[in-house]
């Protein structure tokens, strides 16, 4: 199985600056910090190819640019949701090329 490729968007957020150096330290993941705030955070989203992101939702950078624009040029990542509680919420996103309204009904249906 390959390495994940883990990037963690933040600007200014203590909590995920805290995930990402855990995962580093303690769980053996390389991962790439990214300021969600800036021009080129998509860019360089779309460069690292990364299989999951995390973001804190409480974060300041998600209030003007949302996760899912940044997401749009990676065709298969897991998005991590982080809320300062006791939980992540998990989303996977995953691209299929639609050729008609059966694969429209296909992808709805997929697992």
């Amino acid at each position: 199985m390959a390495a994940e490729r883990v990037a963690v968007l933040y600007e200014g957020s203590l909590l995920a600056e805290g995930v990402r150096s855990l995962l580093d330290r303690i769980a053996g993941l390389h991962t790439t910090a990214i300021a969600a705030g800036t021009d080129d955070a998509a860019e360089r989203l779309a460069a690292l190819a990364p299989t999951v992101v995390i973001v804190d939702l409480a974060d300041e950078a998600f209030r003007s640019r949302t996760a899912f624009d940044l997401l749009e040029p990676i065709r298969d990542v897991r998005l991590l949701c982080l809320h300062g509680g006791d939980h992540v919420d998990v989303y996977r996103k995953r691209r299929v090329e639609l050729g008609g309204s059966r694969d429209l009904a296909a992808a709805i249906r997929a697992p």
